[in-house]
């Protein structure tokens, strides 16, 4: 069905627009209750149970999704995550700090990374954990930490014995290394979380399989989007469910987060920040919302 729609989900908050590929996902998800009301742009509202597609999606095993079918009678629902505000606030900011000095750079990013694992869920209740880098995957993140502070370190210096340094070939070339470094260490970065990531019940074995010029495309795309004001959400949305939909394993994911919900939270959330006081809510709030917008369910084995 083409065009888009609007529905109401089990707390009765009105979402929307979406496609009805989407749709269907939500419903996966089980965000949607039977008597849920959904509506297509400019018509009249019916229950959920009362279109076919709907109802099938609602009780069926959420198969729709790449390399590899979901287990039979296996139903697709989100994430739970319970940041606490401060403790995640801080974490940030010392984890922030650590990729600054490069060196503490691995033991922090690990530290942030294994905390926040630790406070989601999958939906079944088993809390995720993650397994501890090998040495190679401590080196990415020094190289991750050098490849954004070594161009700016350079051009600063520069720019103190020549005020148009920013010109030169040579912070240009650097600054273009560092960038593609920064590609490269944070696509292998995203492969090593991925595959170390485990639950509580030992269920859950995944690996990150998108190619890395997939990868580096998206991110292309997101830093020309920017100059949309706007587009990026979408774009961010959609690089989302590509991620999703290329982890393979035991569990299948995908990302049902709304472009519009991308866009104003993140806009918040800035302005928030300005504010400084409510930074630390408004950052859990939107972290916890991300997470609830990834769903998961079991393949066949």
């Amino acid at each position: 069905m083409a065009g888009n729609y609007y529905f109401k989900d089990r707390t009765g908050a009105q979402n929307g627009p979406v496609s009805f590929e989407e749709l269907l996902a939500v419903a996966r998800s089980g965000r949607i209750a039977p008597d849920c009301l959904v509506w297509p742009e400019g018509g009249d509202p019916v229950a959920a149970r009362d279109i076919p597609e709907l109802a099938a999606a609602a009780n069926a095993p959420f198969g729709a999704l790449a390399a590899g079918a979901a287990a039979p009678n296996a139903a697709a629902s989100a994430l739970q995550a319970d940041f606490p505000p401060l403790g995640l606030f801080w974490r940030s900011l010392v984890a922030g700090l650590g990729l600054m000095f490069v060196i503490p750079a691995p033991w922090l990013a690990t530290w942030f990374y294994t905390w926040t694992t630790e406070r989601v869920r999958l939906p079944n209740g088993a809390r995720l954990t993650l397994d501890p880098p090998a040495l190679g995957v401590s080196l990415l993140f020094v190289g991750f930490a050098l490849s954004i502070i070594a161009p700016a370190l350079y051009a600063g210096i520069a720019a103190a014995d020549d005020p148009g340094a920013a010109d030169r070939a040579d912070v240009a070339t650097l600054r273009m290394i560092g960038s593609a470094a920064e590609m490269v260490c944070s696509y292998l970065i995203l492969r090593w979380f991925v595959g170390a990531v485990r639950s509580a019940d030992g269920a859950l074995a995944i690996s990150f399989d998108g190619g890395f010029w997939a990868f580096l495309g998206w991110n292309l795309l997101l830093g020309l989007s920017v100059l949309t004001l706007i587009g990026w959400a979408w774009v961010a949305r959609f690089m989302a469910r590509w991620i999703c939909r290329n982890i393979s394993g035991s569990h299948a994911f995908d990302f049902i987060g709304a472009g519009i919900e991308i866009l104003w939270r993140t806009l918040l959330v800035a302005f928030g920040c300005l504010l400084i006081l409510p930074a630390p809510w408004l950052i859990a709030w939107y972290y916890n919302w991300m997470v609830s917008q990834i769903v998961a369910t079991p393949r066949k084995a």
